[in-house]
């Protein structure tokens, strides 16, 4: 399964019309906010039905009633080639409401059916979950939401089922969900493996400047320092996860095409200042992978051995750690030996 995510705010790095979309077997839409009430909506008015739907069409001639140029959106290329589209809901910024509608049965069943609104008014394959992340305090989350979480899911499938019984398809039910010991303990995952479609890991931000060392954004093995040292890695989310009844088939792994970056340190396990945000400044200290093609000339690349993860030191002490992520200017000579990675999430310019 190749699960490619899209950003509203990214058009210009995704237009629809760049993307082969035969790449890929399903595109995640990013993001659709809920609200207290339980209703969903775009982030931006203006950016989602262009996008989803195709530009708009001012032409009379057309006789379009939709205003739009179907054929050229997202959800009419992908379903040409065979390619799911379905709508991320939530993310870091936008999760805060869901231990309000996950509490309430009223509220679930309420999330729930506007969820099928939205699948049959875009045409949608299925809804994806991206709530950062239930009992997370920092999101108004309670200890509550370790069992609501799965009752907040189980409404959504079913509601799904019914949508299916009517048009005699199948809707998928995934979610984002954390690689994070800590936040793994706090949801019933061998419960909602059971409700769930497929789980597509957060195998990313796994360390970063807000750690007090240095650290790799997504390692492939433990790196063994801080209060990180055990499962903080790809390796170790998904044995987490396998532990906790979760076959392999099941899971999708993220795959960030972004780096960390960390200010006044040249090495692994090092005090830093903070994130790079003086040679990365447009990137805010998180460059994407392009911006780090860019500035490799000015770098010295390594190979941690125990993560199996390459980084990067500036020649003049600052420091970048980066791995890659899927729209922001994947060419596959830019890949060197690992093209094959984007080969298969090819793009064209």
């Amino acid at each position: 399964m190749l699960d490619g995510n899209v950003r509203y705010d990214r058009n210009k790095f995704a237009d629809p019309a760049n993307v082969d979309f035969s790449k890929y077997d399903r595109i995640n839409y990013a993001f659709f906010q809920p609200d207290l009430d339980a209703n969903i909506f775009g982030t931006d008015e203006w950016a989602d039905p262009q996008l989803l739907w195709g530009p708009y069409d001012y032409n009379p001639q057309e006789q379009n009633c939709a205003y739009h140029k179907i054929s050229e959106g997202i959800i009419a290329r992908a379903h040409a080639v065979g390619t799911e589209v379905m709508p991320s809901i939530g993310g870091w910024t936008l999760s805060d409401n869901f231990p309000t509608i996950a509490a309430s049965d009223t509220l679930r069943r309420k999330f729930a059916q506007n969820c099928v609104k939205l699948i049959t008014e875009y045409g949608f394959d299925g809804i994806d979950i991206d709530w950062e992340y239930p009992a997370y305090e920092d999101h108004s989350g309670t200890p509550a939401d370790t069992e609501n979480f799965t009752l907040f899911l189980q409404a959504i499938r079913d509601a799904l089922d019914v949508l299916g019984q009517s048009t005699g398809r199948f809707y998928g039910l995934t979610a984002a969900l954390p690689c994070g010991p800590d936040k793994i303990e706090k949801i019933q995952v061998e419960k909602i493996t059971n409700i769930l479609t497929e789980l597509n890991l957060m195998s990313y931000d796994l360390h970063g400047a807000f750690d007090v060392l240095t650290g790799i954004n997504a390692p492939m093995f433990d790196q063994g320092w801080t209060d990180k040292s055990k499962r903080w890695s790809v390796h170790g989310c998904v044995n987490n996860y396998v532990d906790r009844g979760v076959p392999l088939a099941k899971m999708n792994l993220g795959l960030p095409f972004y780096g960390r970056s960390f200010r006044k340190a040249t090495g692994m396990k090092q005090v830093h200042s903070g994130p790079d945000d003086i040679n990365f400044h447009l990137d805010e200290g998180s460059p994407q992978y392009f911006n780090i093609v860019k500035a490799l000339g000015r770098m010295t690349t390594y190979r941690h051995e125990k993560t199996q993860t390459q980084y990067a030191v500036f020649n003049d002490g600052q420091r970048g750690l980066f791995i890659m992520q899927i729209r922001e200017g994947c060419t596959a000579s830019s890949f060197g030996r690992y093209q094959e990675i984007c080969l298969t999430t090819a793009t064209h310019p």
